[in-house]
């Protein structure tokens, strides 16, 4: 019997018309991987054996030994060296035991609740795989479609691999066709768009032409299921991999960025097959769980529903608008706003800036990072007219940005987002503190990384970095010597304290300046009453300050990169709520004059990043000013490397 065949010169000519990215690199991260069932369900039973029925057990990764404990605060003293601009080293993490799910004895995957085929009708289709695969892959190779469809050497021997430990049980097809996992890949990767990615990425509409093509044939004659069963898996790999952990690698955006997305192996995604799941929940759980990821796939919906129904409103140029002021541009904003949810525009025209209109001028000022005081105004004005088209690249450089964090970030951890300037404390998914912080100016921005906080300092010396004292204070030293005295700020040389009036700091070059500055405990301390260290190399901590007006400004942009807070005392509270002992200590230090340390029981992580839309812990969405210019450096990649349809 002549064995039917795919068109598989059509496979190959579509192919060659098209550019794929190349293969992404996949490799366990050093990080501790939790599996994304961890995010919902872990009561989710594997599948077993009929022969040997196992007990449900949901653990995917084992801690060998026990995470090692906070590094104990280091000993306070009047040491003048420069502390903040050490770099510590931190502890490995504790290495994990990777339990293979693939290892698990498996009959048939039941992802839509009834198995896709009897076992005795598969057969034949394992007997192809089993036997064919491999010079499928290589005839793919050969012809090179595997490379343009971004199949590796590698990958396909860790799919070969999979596949072998599961005795070639297909994934996608079974007898007569494509399966139920097959379509709810194909309608899955068609709405790839929801997320901001391209469809055109994962091969949809080759993947579409060779379902059409096996339809209705009989396995038992068809002879490429290799074939099908590789570029199937192969789409899902990829479409795993962009939502786990990002399409651009966040370094290629900047070289500070200091961001490290886990990148899940080609083992561990195909592993999650093999786990008795709907399939449309496993695809769910691979996109990230945070509440603004989902917020901000409705928002991109919305925006693009918003430029399908036409031009939206602009308000033209004008003097400043005043509550209580009357101006045609009243009606085009209260349409405009009626455009966002803002606002319901009953169609009377009505020219006085006042009432409901004000009011909903506040909201959208508040929502935008604007000063909120119902004032229409140039920085406002600017913002009402944003396009269309720019608010949707934000939202989706962001849904880009929280695939990077597309892991769990602690039960408790602090939140620090540079673009907002401010700086929350998140425990178990619920944001519980939000305080107003200080960020660095864009010269010295504060750079985006992940740490863990280990102790905090009450009364702490300022042991001035260098280049500060360079830059600011010895300007001031080579005009009056006695400047640092007024400030409360001792002068150091060779570990001495000396009279600056001593010097003739005229004479003295930046680069051969070895003098040590350091100010000490007090009211005009500029690390005021206290800081929470979290050691890293970019010598950044969050701290109190003296400068309490700086925090009455929209934009709060004014440090050389470290985080001032606005209220020090009740985030130390809400960062310690958990550790009574530790508490009552802040309490104690508090009331003292005595510099102390107070180390963390269980450090708490931090992460420092720059998100520009975002939902708020009421879900609704918050839009950012690009404070230091990362958005467009990031749309420049994202609009390079995405195939045509992703934003539009």
């Amino acid at each position: 019997m002549l064995r039917k065949r795919l068109s598989y010169s059509l496979l190959v000519s579509v192919a060659s018309l098209t550019l794929l990215a190349p293969v992404a690199t996949f490799s366990a991260s050093a990080t501790q991987l939790v599996d994304p069932l961890d995010f919902k369900d872990k009561s989710a039973p594997q599948v077993t054996s009929p022969a040997a029925e196992a007990p449900a057990t949901a653990p995917v990764i084992v801690p060998v030994e026990a995470a090692p404990a906070p590094a104990a605060a280091p000993a306070v003293t009047a040491n003048i060296a420069e502390e903040d601009a050490v770099l510590e080293e931190r502890p490995e993490p504790a290495p994990t035991q990777v339990i293979d799910p693939a290892q698990i004895p498996v009959t048939l995957p039941s992802f839509g609740g009834t198995p896709v085929a009897d076992p005795a009708n598969q057969v034949d289709i394992q007997e192809i795989l089993r036997e064919n695969i491999g010079s499928q892959f290589k005839r793919l190779e050969q012809d090179g479609v595997a490379r343009m469809f971004g199949i590796s050497p590698e990958r396909f021997n860790e799919i070969e691999a999979f596949y072998e430990k599961r005795d070639f049980i297909p994934l996608w097809l079974y007898e007569g066709g494509l399966g139920q996992n097959g379509e709810i890949l194909i309608e899955t990767l068609s709405a790839a768009g929801e997320h901001g990615l391209s469809p055109a990425d994962y091969n949809v509409a080759r993947l579409k032409a060779l379902s059409s093509d096996i339809a209705g044939a009989s396995m038992e004659t068809y002879a490429d299921a290799g074939i099908v069963e590789l570029l199937f898996t192969n789409s899902y790999l990829q479409y795993a991999g962009h939502l786990t952990s990002g399409r651009i690698d966040p370094r290629k955006v900047e070289r500070e960025n200091d961001i490290h997305p886990v990148k899940r192996s080609t083992h561990e995604l195909l592993s999650l097959m093999n786990l008795r799941m709907p399939f449309k929940a496993v695809m769910h759980l691979l996109e990230p769980q945070e509440p603004s990821y989902r917020a901000l796939k409705a928002e991109l919906a919305r925006l693009r529903a918003v430029k399908q129904a036409g031009d939206v409103d602009f308000i033209a140029d004008g003097e400043t608008l005043r509550p209580g002021m009357t101006s045609e541009r009243v009606d085009a904003i209260r349409r405009r706003l009626a455009q966002e949810p803002y606002y319901v525009y009953d169609g009377i025209i009505d020219n006085g800036y006042r009432g409901d209109i004000v009011d909903a001028v506040k909201v959208f000022q508040s929502r935008n990072g604007l000063a909120v005081d119902g004032v229409v105004g140039k920085a406002t004005l600017a913002v009402l007219n944003r396009p269309i088209e720019e608010r949707m690249q934000m939202t989706l450089n962001n849904l880009e940005r929280l695939r990077w964090y597309n892991r769990p970030l602690g039960g408790k951890y602090v939140d620090v987002n540079l673009a907002d300037q401010t700086a929350a404390i998140v425990v178990d998914g619920e944001e519980v503190h939000r305080t107003r912080a200080v960020v660095g100016r864009k010269k010295y921005s504060t750079p985006v990384f992940s740490d863990e906080i280990t102790y905090s300092e009450v009364n702490p010396y300022w042991n001035i970095p260098r280049s500060i004292a360079i830059d600011k204070y010895l300007p001031m030293l080579q005009k009056d010597s006695s400047a640092t005295l007024r400030l409360g700020i001792k002068v150091f040389k060779n570990n001495k304290e000396i009279d600056p009036r001593s010097i003739i700091w005229s004479t003295v070059q930046p680069r051969y300046f070895d003098f040590h500055l350091r100010k000490n405990p007090g009211p005009r301390n500029d690390l005021g009453k206290v800081k929470y260290m979290f050691p890293n190399k970019h010598a950044i901590y969050l701290h109190d300050t003296p400068a309490k007006h700086l925090f009455d400004h929209p934009v709060r942009a004014y440090s050389r990169g470290c985080i001032r807070l606005l209220n020090p005392k009740k985030f130390g509270e809400v960062l310690l709520s958990h550790e009574p002992s530790s508490l009552n200590k802040l309490e104690n230090y508090w009331k003292s004059k005595d510099t102390r340390a107070l180390t963390l029981e269980e450090s708490v992580p931090v992460h420092l990043r720059y998100i520009t839309v975002f939902a708020d812990k009421d879900g609704n969405i918050q839009y950012r000013n690009d404070l230091y210019g990362k958005d467009a450096k990031l749309e420049k990649l994202l609009q390079k490397t995405l195939r045509s349809g992703a934003g539009a």
